[in-house]
């Protein structure tokens, strides 16, 4: 009899620690899956912040461009970047590179910090 007991027991513990390995398993993947929901979300913010920054690079330049009296095609010419590429990066679809951002400035007569908006 005392067998009998010691057995139902021994078969509700592990019945028990199997439920509660199966609710931490649970509780682990909720948390996997809010932590995966929240990189996504800072990943969408960045690319978000990006694509503003770009925005305001390129209406930088624009306004510097206009105000020195100057086309896309004669800062395309100058700068040896094709105007489609000073098309799209006055309106912020494309990241600027470092050189074409040098050549730029030096064109506009401008310093990096101005149109990146650091001073």
């Amino acid at each position: 009899m005392m067998f009998y007991y010691i057995h139902k027991f021994v078969k509700e513990a592990k019945e028990a620690a199997e439920k509660i390995h199966k609710e931490r398993i649970s509780m682990q993947t909720n948390r996997l899956k809010n932590l995966r929901d929240q990189i996504k979300n800072l990943k969408k913010e960045i690319k978000s912040e990006r694509k503003a920054d770009r925005v305001k690079v390129g209406q930088r330049i624009k306004s510097i461009r206009i105000q020195k009296d100057m086309s896309q095609s004669d800062l395309s010419d100058l700068t040896g970047v094709s105007r489609t590429m000073i098309v799209h990066t006055e309106k912020g679809h494309n990241a600027i590179s470092i050189d074409t951002l040098l050549n730029i400035c030096h064109v506009l007569e401008v310093t990096p910090n101005e149109i990146l908006g650091f001073n």
